[in-house]
């Protein structure tokens, strides 16, 4: 959600000039967004039991409904 709103905040003043300039700097801010995110190492963690990513501070795996860190 939060790359969608960095994406309307570098594309309404593009779109000013060009439509076209607009939509290509939304697409790419999202990206971006999403790239550091993934980069990012302190946004995620990864499941014990099925080994997919998970967001920091969570107690229990979304996928697989698991225990993230053993108590």
């Amino acid at each position: 959600m939060a790359a969608f709103f960095v994406g309307l905040l570098f594309a309404v003043p593009a779109s000013f000039l060009s439509s076209v300039l607009a939509t290509i700097v939304f697409v790419l801010a999202i990206l971006l967004v999403y790239g550091y995110a993934l980069v990012t190492p302190g946004f995620q963690a990864y499941c014990p039991h099925c080994r997919r990513r998970v967001r920091l501070g969570s107690d229990t795996c979304h996928h697989c409904g698991r225990g993230v860190f053993p108590r």
